[in-house]
């Protein structure tokens, strides 16, 4: 058996490894954020390929696979000249090279003696999307704010068994990026570009649609000036963890122009602008190419609105890659690799649970003087906690194997009762989040139709929580807390032979109250990684004070002032780090 690792390394957000063979086959996969607990920290993955040879030293990878394209290639820039929309050549990015062989020159000096294989950044998203839908044949699409180490923004692949081939790149200096305008209006706004557009997306249900502010806005994302709000610092450091800046002047002069007008109107207008320029796009696609299939990735396409209108302008099936943003291109450029080399076909993905396991935290436990009840009935433990969810308490899960991508999909989950409409609030308070992102709700697949309208062609990928859906009444009523201002809901559609803990938490508590889902959302402080370890687990449950810990088989009550343990946790797991 052969066996390939993918590695990430832009200097700047997102690293990530995966360790796959070579039937596509994930072994391991990871984003260095939850080992580092810096959240999307961009640095060389150090502590990620020391767990990898720690403990799966034993799969020696034949070829080391990177979303980038080959440093030492002497690429012209007519060679670029297949944006077939514009028939114009791109400029190559003033970085270009310069990260790449840097990546180079890392992997090396860590695999002398194994192959690098260049796969292309958006090729990589591509392929992260196609191999994991399973489609016989699809459009793909992928869209970004692009990267340093090549030209293009955004791509149109068409895919069938024969293989991937490119139809349209374009490039950052000639197709408008509608990610950055979005990056560009979340740092407007007073948010963390790069980081937290998702919560514009929801920002702006709340909005209005406001054409003085919609041609305001559009004005303005036009603007070269306004491009420089935002800048890197610490790039392609090892030690200094890379950061995303804004610039203060830039900030207060553009946020002038806007100033009459609610945040939530200029998030409803940007979203409107986004939401019709890629839609547009898309439909022509569509009607050009004639295939009923369409794949997306990018981290453009972590924004469900979206993602809904897509599948809405009339194609069979959906599917957005689990891992969209750049924490999915170690496993993408694994799979372009498989891909070109035809080595395998692409295969419907079930799941993502391909990170760290957790394994007995007794010891942990027991080293800190912790309560806790061992439950190795999973029976037993998935009553007990149906009936603490049923009075009302907040539970956190930590538990297998951690989720690949930045859902938590019931292995490091907080779950809460969906009919209490004050949920959103407390967690908020507790987590320290902002109250108008939207919680969401985790579904058994069986029962979904009888919740959400349009779920037909979009089943497969709602049960990573990447697009939205509209909600019947039946579910408004039963779960007020997970159905958003605008009537949708981000699902989680669970399969028992998926995750059978889970579907067997929902199937009891829909049984006892009645109450067809589960508030589900990430178990994580604000601005902080999903959990990892164990030692993550317990400072996370003592710092946001929840009221139940499910860590692997152990149940722990929280008790007053438990919180400096949550401290003390945290040196110790620095003190392991550093070992």
């Amino acid at each position: 058996m052969n066996y390939y690792l993918g590695l990430s390394y832009l200097g700047m957000h997102d690293s990530n490894i995966a360790l796959l063979d070579e039937n596509g086959d994930i072994i391991f996969a990871v984003n260095e954020e939850r080992f580092s607990r810096i959240k999307k920290d961009g640095r060389w993955p150090n502590r990620s390929l020391k767990y990898l040879k720690e403990n799966f030293g034993v799969y020696k990878p034949k070829t080391i696979c990177v979303p980038c394209e080959d440093p030492n290639l002497k690429i012209k820039e007519e060679e670029y000249n297949i944006d077939l929309l514009t028939k114009r050549s791109p400029k190559l990015p003033p970085g270009y090279g310069v990260y790449n062989k840097e990546w180079e020159r890392k992997i090396i000096k860590v695999f002398p003696k194994t192959k690098i294989y260049y796969a292309g950044h958006h090729s990589s998203h591509a392929a992260s999307a196609y191999f994991m839908s399973g489609f016989k044949e699809a459009i793909i699409v992928t869209i970004d704010n692009g990267a340093y180490n090549e030209p293009w923004i955004a791509t149109v692949h068409t895919a069938n068994r024969e293989g991937m081939k490119p139809l349209f790149k374009f490039s950052k200096n000639l197709y408008y990026s509608p990610a950055k305008s979005y990056s560009l209006i979340t740092a407007l706004l007073g948010f963390a570009p790069n980081k937290d557009e998702g919560k514009i997306t929801g920002l702006s249900s709340y909005g209005k649609f406001n054409q003085d502010c919609i041609v305001i806005v559009n004005k303005l994302i036009k603007n070269p000036e306004l491009y420089n709000i935002s800048f890197w610092l610490n790039s392609l450091e090892s030690k200094v963890i890379p950061c995303c800046k804004v610039n203060s002047h830039i900030l207060h002069k553009f946020n002038k122009k806007i100033s009459k007008y609610s945040k939530e109107d200029v998030a409803f207008a940007i979203q409107y602008i986004v939401e019709k320029e890629v839609l547009n796009l898309i439909e022509y696609l569509k009607n050009k190419i004639k295939i009923k299939n369409i794949a997306l990735a990018g981290g453009l396409f972590a924004n469900i609105k979206i993602n809904k209108k897509i599948h809405e302008l009339g194609f069979d099936e959906i599917f957005v890659s689990p891992p969209m943003g750049d924490d999915g291109l170690a496993v993408g450029s694994v799979y372009y690799k498989l891909l070109q080399d035809k080595h395998i076909k692409p295969k419907k993905i079930d799941n993502v649970y391909n990170g760290y396991k957790i394994s007995s935290p007794i010891n942990l436990l027991k080293k800190f003087n912790i309560k806790y009840k061992l439950i190795t009935n999973q029976q037993k433990l998935i009553n007990i906690i149906a009936n603490l969810l049923e009075e009302g308490n907040i539970i956190a899960i930590a538990k297998g194997k951690m989720e690949l991508g930045p859902r938590s999909l019931g292995n490091r989950s907080i779950l809460a009762s969906p009919v209490n409409k004050n949920i959103n609030k407390i967690l908020s308070r507790k987590l320290k989040r902002t109250e108008f992102m939207p919680l969401a709700p985790a579904v058994m697949q069986e029962i979904s139709d009888k919740c959400f309208f349009g779920l037909k062609g979009k089943m497969h990928t709602a049960s990573f929580m990447t697009t939205t859906v509209d909600c019947k009444p039946y579910f408004k009523k039963k779960c007020p807390a997970v159905v958003h201002v605008d009537n949708t809901a981000r699902p989680q559609l669970v399969k028992k032979e998926v995750n059978k803990f889970f579907h067997g938490l929902l199937n009891k508590f829909y049984k006892k109250t009645g109450c067809p889902s589960l508030m589900n959302t990430s178990f994580n402080m604000h601005g902080e990684p999903i959990v990892c370890t164990e030692q993550d687990a317990l400072r996370n449950f003592f710092l946001a004070k929840l009221d139940y810990l499910v860590l692997g088989n152990c149940l722990i009550e929280y008790q007053v002032n438990q919180e400096p343990l949550a401290k003390a946790v945290e040196i110790f797991s620095r003190h392991l780090d550093k070992k």
